[in-house]
C-alpha cells in the first residue's frame, strides 16, 4: 500500500510540474506577442525620452517567478489544495477543447432533454398541488387562496416558474440556441420580479409566510439541502 501511495504521489508531482512549464510558458507567450519594446510617450517640449522597458527581460522574471512559486506550492502545499490547482487547470482544458471525455454524451441528455423533463415535471406537480382553486397566472392571490408548503411547494416556493426556467434552458440546450439562452436569463429576471410581487400579496393574506421564505428557496431547489435531507433520513432509519 504504501509502494502505491509513493507512486500515486510522484505521478501527481509530474502533472504539477507538467503544469509549471504552462505557467511559464504563458506569460511569456503573451508578453513576447506584444511589441518587444515599450516606450513611454515623448512629453511636448521635452527632447529627452524614457528608458524603455525590456519586455523580453520582463517575461523572463514573470516566467521565473511563477515557476518558482509553484514548485515552493507542490513541495509545502496540502494534497487538497494541489487538487484545486489540478482541477482548474483541466476544468480549463476542457472548456478550450469543448468536449468532455467518457461522459461527454450524459451531460449532453442530463443538460438538454434531462432539464425539458425535470422543468415539465415541476410545472405538472406544481400545479396539481396548488388546486384548481388556487391556480391564477396574475400576481394577485385568488379569494381564499390556501398556502400551500409540502410536496414540491417543499423545494421551491414557485416550482411552476423554476420548472419554466429548467424547461426554457433544457430547449436551449437540444435546439443549440444562444437565443433562446439569453431568453431564459430575461425570463428568469422576470419571473423573479413577478415572483416578488406575488409574495408581497401572500405575506399579507399568510402570517407564516414569512417563516416559509427562510426555509425554502424562492424558485430553484436547493440540491444540496434535499441530499444532506436525505442522508439525515437514511441516518434516523
Amino acid at each position: 500500500l504504501q509502494c502505491f501511495k509513493d507512486r500515486a504521489s510522484t505521478k501527481f508531482k509530474v502533472v504539477m510540474r507538467l503544469a509549471v512549464v504552462l505557467a511559464s510558458c504563458a506569460p511569456v507567450v503573451a508578453l513576447v506577442a506584444a511589441p518587444s519594446r515599450v516606450t513611454v510617450p515623448r512629453t511636448r517640449g521635452v527632447a529627452r525620452a524614457e528608458p524603455a522597458t525590456d519586455v523580453t527581460a520582463l517575461a523572463s522574471d514573470y516566467a521565473s517567478s511563477v515557476a518558482a512559486n509553484v514548485r515552493e506550492a507542490i513541495d509545502n502545499e496540502e494534497p487538497g489544495y494541489q487538487l484545486l490547482v489540478a482541477g482548474q487547470a483541466v476544468l480549463i482544458l476542457l472548456l478550450l477543447i469543448g468536449q468532455v471525455p467518457l461522459v461527454g454524451d450524459l451531460l449532453e441528455f442530463v443538460a438538454g432533454p434531462g432539464l425539458v423533463l425535470a422543468g415539465g415535471g415541476l410545472i405538472v406537480a406544481g400545479a396539481l398541488e396548488l388546486g384548481p382553486t388556487n391556480l391564477t397566472p396574475f400576481s394577485t392571490p385568488v379569494k381564499d387562496n390556501e398556502l400551500k408548503t409540502n410536496g414540491v411547494y417543499a423545494l421551491s416556493r414557485h416550482p411552476m416558474y423554476a420548472g419554466t426556467l429548467l424547461g426554457g434552458l433544457g430547449l436551449a440546450v437540444v435546439s443549440n440556441s444562444f437565443q433562446r439562452i439569453i431568453v431564459t436569463f430575461v425570463l428568469y429576471l422576470f419571473l423573479d420580479y413577478k415572483a416578488s410581487v406575488e409574495e408581497t400579496g401572500l405575506m399579507e393574506i399568510h402570517p407564516a409566510y414569512g417563516a416559509y421564505q427562510t426555509m425554502v428557496p424562492k424558485l430553484m431547489p436547493d440540491l444540496a439541502s434535499i441530499l444532506e435531507k436525505d442522508d439525515d433520513d437514511d441516518d434516523d432509519m
